[in-house]
């Protein structure tokens, strides 16, 4: 295998943004019971707007290396529900 095909990046969606910090919610289950779920915060700007987006994770321990306005690209699953768009971080 060539160096060309172990570095060619893998297909998919991926967002280029600037690392803010990691956000811990806590959460109910359908039974009632309480959980943490963990959030990488991340700032996008384009030319129109720029807008704070909450990446889901099951890893924050990856991220702590980074610090507030790092660039950051990870690659992302959107899906929809409600007319509303989220993004959770391939892992």
């Amino acid at each position: 295998m060539s160096s060309n095909e172990t570095s060619k990046p893998t297909e998919g969606f991926y967002i280029e943004a600037s690392f803010d910090r990691i956000i811990a919610k806590e959460k109910k289950d359908r039974e009632g019971n309480t959980y943490k779920a963990y959030y990488v915060g991340v700032i996008v700007r384009t030319e129109e707007a720029t807008s704070l987006y909450q990446l889901k994770t099951k890893s924050p321990e990856l991220y702590t290396k980074y610090k507030s306005g790092d660039p950051l690209r990870v690659r992302v699953m959107p899906r929809a529900f409600k007319d509303f768009l989220y993004f959770t971080i391939v892992e």
